[in-house]
């Protein structure tokens, strides 16, 4: 028996559905009037859609987990992506592109989303519009979906290093010897996290592990760095 048994592994199928369930909320259809260039805008982003997670899920560690600031975002296109220029995409583009991509009518949970910060669907909506304002307007590529793909190929896959967050389990952490670690101190453990449930929240937070780090356990350890090892602990969420 391992320790690691219940962790859901991503794979072809829920990668769909995340493509899917971002496709209901995102605005695209109004930003790309034509319906098969729309349709092969879709189909782009199904086939990064691996990449794109992964690297919205480490920028979101790096931010505001589950989600990801407005400045954070913006230093990421600057200094990350490498996609900002002086000519087309510029840093008001930029702002431009979040703003429309983040004004929606769709109805977050305040317990989970930060007022204010991106989603999956809007980074997601947020490219399309970027890809526009820098390949398409000038005449570069004559359509959206080679507009975006040029954006993910020449910027954001090509210049992103993506952090650690299925390699780590792989390569660090699914093994025998940690394995019956957990194991052997599975009751113990399970005392620990029974100590942070209340009645109707049987789940660990991140305050909760701040707590543990720092004050029970006396770790000097920020909270920003809590916050990437928390956020990077997470199954993928449709």
């Amino acid at each position: 028996m391992s320790a690691f048994r219940d962790w859901r592994k991503d794979n072809d199928q829920m990668l769909d559905d995340i493509c899917t369930h971002d496709f209901e909320y995102w605005k695209v259809a109004k930003v790309v009037p034509d319906e098969e260039d729309y349709s092969e805008v879709e189909l782009v982003i199904r086939a990064y859609m691996h990449k794109l997670k992964n690297i919205f899920n480490s920028m979101a560690c790096m931010s505001k987990f589950p989600q990801v600031g407005l400045q954070d975002f913006t230093a990421f296109c600057n200094h990350k992506f490498l996609m900002v220029d002086k000519k087309y995409l510029n840093d008001a583009a930029v702002d431009l592109a979040c703003v429309g991509a983040m004004t929606n009518d769709v109805k977050f949970n305040k317990d989970v989303q930060v007022a204010g910060a991106i989603t999956r669907f809007e980074f997601l909506e947020i490219l399309v519009r970027c890809a526009k304002a820098k390949y398409l307007v000038p005449g570069i590529v004559d359509n959206y979906a080679d507009a975006v793909e040029k954006l993910l190929e020449d910027c954001i896959i090509k210049n992103y290093k993506e952090e650690e967050w299925d390699s780590f389990r792989m390569n660090r952490l699914w093994n025998l010897e940690c394995s019956d670690l957990f194991l052997a101190n599975l009751d113990g453990i399970k005392k620990v996290m029974a100590h942070y449930h209340e009645p109707r929240r049987m789940t660990f937070s991140r305050e909760n592990a701040y707590e543990l780090l720092v004050k029970e356990a006396g770790l000097e350890c920020p909270l920003t760095e809590i916050t990437y090892c928390w956020g990077m602990s997470k199954m993928t969420v449709v």
